[in-house]
């Protein structure tokens, strides 16, 4: 999964099975989380879905979300987990 520090949070991306899509969920620095899915080599992508708070922990697990927090708070802007 790709991390990347934006304007207001963080992005995680990662590509579906199937390559056709490409997930995107941010975590923003008010603490909301939101959900995005964007086809591939197409024009079309489904509106943003609002996720309940600790959505984002949750997906990446105990392990990679405390990855995630060390690597944050050492002022990496981009990361791998």
């Amino acid at each position: 999964m790709h991390v990347l520090k934006v304007d207001d949070g963080f992005r995680f991306s990662f590509p579906t099975a199937t390559e056709l899509f490409d997930v995107h969920m941010t975590l923003r620095d008010d603490g909301a989380e939101e959900l995005q899915t964007v086809v591939r080599k197409m024009d079309l992508n489904l509106p943003v879905a609002r996720l309940e708070s600790g959505s984002v922990a949750g997906l990446l697990g105990p392990d990679h979300w405390n990855a995630f927090l060390r690597l944050r708070s050492s002022g990496y802007e981009e990361m791998l987990l």
